[in-house]
């Protein structure tokens, strides 16, 4: 499972502003809240996937390639 790149406050560090104006800029536009990243996980370990999923890759809530 992968629950992808998450908003929160991990990245909290002291850094240049132009290192987080280009952070924040990033995680807006590409990452989940962490409500829909925790749904992944959820989902990952849900006894509704059966059998086939078992060592299979999950992403956005359906069993990939």
């Amino acid at each position: 499972m992968t629950p992808g790149a998450c908003k929160s406050d991990l990245f909290r560090d002291d850094i240049s502003w132009f290192v987080k104006m280009f952070q924040t800029f990033m995680m807006n536009v590409f990452a989940r809240t962490t409500e829909v990243g925790g749904r992944a996980l959820v989902h990952a370990v849900s006894p509704d996937l059966g059998v086939d999923a078992h060592g299979k890759f999950l992403m956005n809530g359906k069993v990939a390639k």
